[in-house]
């Protein structure tokens, strides 16, 4: 039953990946459409991962060890894929960075909970202060909403994974564009506008209540 078993996983490996735009096949995942399978082959080999390695390097390879995503290919691909992984969890990494290095209050916006009816707006100026807000009256001059679409309420930033953190910087440039904002104008570092540097030298208690109209605001953000 053994050589049976192995070839019935190899076939299965193969058919993940003549299927269009197939994904690199996890380990954990395997099962989903293989139960008999997997369960013959831990019955054969102790662990499905025992029986890749089992099948042999000329016939399918694992082409990504990462605790929690190893992930198996048929050997004709697994450079290309192994290649293509590395490539892509460095880009993953690269905007999980971007994202950390948003302020605070940006990164926690796009993260805080919100009750029925409430909206969270955010500061386009610094200190980038958000508020949750019921009504559009609440809404400052100076702020734009994010809409639920962008954001993951609940989600923990200090234990966010990478896969997270990535997501939520292609949401936050995602809402950057939709709003007409460049991403830039959160970047850490001096204030670039009038208006920031206007609002930067009020006291900390005074800027909840400035009040700034909307056509004056619109004009100091266009000035650096």
């Amino acid at each position: 039953m053994a050589d049976t078993a192995l070839e019935r996983l190899i076939a299965a490996v193969q058919a993940h990946y003549d299927a269009p735009n197939a994904t690199p096949l996890l380990l954990s995942s395997f099962g989903q459409k293989n139960k008999p399978l997997l369960a013959d082959l831990k019955v054969e080999f102790g662990s499905l991962m025992a029986a890749v390695r089992a099948a042999g390097e000329d016939n399918i390879r694992v082409v990504d060890a990462t605790s929690g995503r190893e992930a198996v290919a048929p050997a004709s691909i697994a450079t290309t894929l192994q290649q293509k992984i590395q490539t892509d969890t460095a880009s993953q990494r690269r905007d999980a960075n971007l994202f950390d290095c948003l302020p605070a209050a940006v990164k926690l916006a796009f993260c805080v909970r919100t009750e029925a009816g409430e909206q969270v707006a955010i500061d386009t100026v610094r200190p980038f202060r958000f508020t949750k807000v019921t009504t559009p009256e609440l809404i400052r001059p100076t702020q734009r909403i994010i809409g639920d679409e962008y954001r993951r309420p609940g989600l923990t930033l200090r234990t966010a994974s990478v896969t997270e953190r990535e997501a939520l910087w292609r949401n936050f440039i995602s809402w950057a564009e939709a709003t007409g904002i460049d991403p830039n104008t959160f970047q850490q570092g001096e204030a670039t506008t009038a208006l920031a540097r206007l609002i930067a030298a009020q006291p900390a208690d005074i800027i909840p209540r400035l009040i700034i109209p909307a056509d004056i605001a619109q004009i100091l953000l266009k000035h650096s």
